[in-house]
């Protein structure tokens, strides 16, 4: 049976989009129409999967009264702890990132179906925080991502109504896990990762001298996340055991597209109050002030300060099984969006950095990844 409406989908903004995780048996509201009263208030998030290569993530912020855009915050320890007490320590590959690949036959640390984790951390101002036990399910494997052109319809101002072009992506997968007898609660998360190539040599030395140009005429890959970058879908809540060509994702065309880009999905199984606290957290990102809506502003979390319970914290921290999909979009697919350099210089004659060195865009790498193959 085929569905096709889209369930619990959001943008997450601000805190949320960095990605808070985490997990709970005894889980704490907190009151974002209060969050102005937070002097430093610390954002986790973080979660355990399993794939190929297993891995275990952790981001840190500071709130910092939600005046600005979240910073990252470094730790003095992040360990992750499984239910008979084994624990892993996390290296820092930047300030407030901590990730840590776990291979499959590391003798000291096993993530695999049925086990529970936990995280630690201990921050440099002497406060320590934890999350609580929560076990690492199976999810099923997605069997098919697709892109097609579509069409939207919308009505201006005046009333006029017209059409715009948008590319549509949709996944086809079981819902229930090998050997399950139930259907999963489900969360796809989204990356995009589009080619770039600069053109320094049509401006001149002169019109990039502020851009240390690496080299000419040079390609990078740049990994971005879309507008909107996770759906929830509770498998549970529904009476059939897969989906088919279930949209997931649907974006405008831009410059992006112009040179190649991929979609990766990433199909993970969430117990069910991790799926409640992304469920919450769409809530609060697409809140309408309905009247007869929940109150606004209440999330769930499963972290704790361990000596000032009464701390307000945010975050999530949980344990999954992940599958991933990528799928190539063509630039004729695309209709052929304007390529993004050579751009016109400012009135300045200075060039646009990132076609004078595509390297100095964030996220941005000259290694093809090992997956391109188009």
């Amino acid at each position: 049976m085929k569905v096709s409406k889209l369930i619990g989908r959001c943008t997450l903004l601000a805190i949320f989009s960095i990605g808070l995780f985490g997990l709970s048996s005894c889980l704490d509201e907190i009151d974002f129409s209060s969050a102005e009263t937070i002097d430093a208030a610390i954002a986790i998030q973080g979660k355990v999967v399993k794939s190929n290569p297993s891995y275990i993530s952790v981001t840190i912020r500071g709130v910092f009264n939600f005046q600005d855009v979240p910073r990252l915050l470094d730790a003095r320890l992040v360990t992750v702890e499984d239910e008979s007490g084994n624990t892993v320590e996390l290296p820092t590959g930047a300030d407030g990132v901590f990730y840590l690949e776990v291979p499959d036959n590391d003798p000291n640390f096993k993530i695999d179906y049925g086990k529970s984790y936990k995280v630690n951390v201990a921050t440099f101002d002497n406060r320590n925080y934890s999350s609580e036990l929560e076990e690492l399910l199976p999810a099923p494997s997605v069997e098919d991502l697709t892109v097609a052109k579509t069409q939207i319809e919308t009505v201006d101002a005046n009333g006029n109504t017209k059409l715009f072009d948008q590319l549509t992506y949709a996944v086809s997968t079981p819902l229930k896990p090998i050997n399950s007898s139930e259907n999963a609660r489900l969360l796809w998360e989204f990356i995009s990762t589009y080619q770039f190539r600069d053109s320094p040599e049509s401006y001149g030395a002169r019109a990039c001298r502020p851009t240390a140009i690496e080299s000419m005429a040079k390609t990078c890959y740049i990994t971005s996340s879309p507008q909107t970058n996770y759906i929830t879908l509770n498998g549970q809540e529904l009476s059939v055991d897969r989906i088919d060509n279930f949209e997931v994702l649907n974006t405008g065309i831009s410059s992006i597209y112009s040179q190649g880009y991929y979609l990766t999905v990433s199909q993970q199984s969430l117990s069910s109050t991790a799926y409640d606290y992304w469920a919450q957290v769409g809530n609060v990102v697409a809140r309408t002030g309905d009247l007869f809506q929940a109150p606004a502003g209440k999330v769930i979390t499963n972290l704790v300060n361990v000596d000032d319970p009464k701390e307000d914290i945010f975050g999530y921290f949980y344990a999954t099984e992940e599958t991933v999909r990528r799928v190539y979009v063509s630039p004729e697919l695309a209709d052929n969006p304007l390529l993004p350099c050579p751009a016109p210089p400012s009135e300045g004659g200075q060039a646009p950095n990132d076609c004078c060195n595509c390297s100095s865009v964030t996220n941005s790498s000259t290694v093809r990844p090992v997956w391109w193959i188009n």
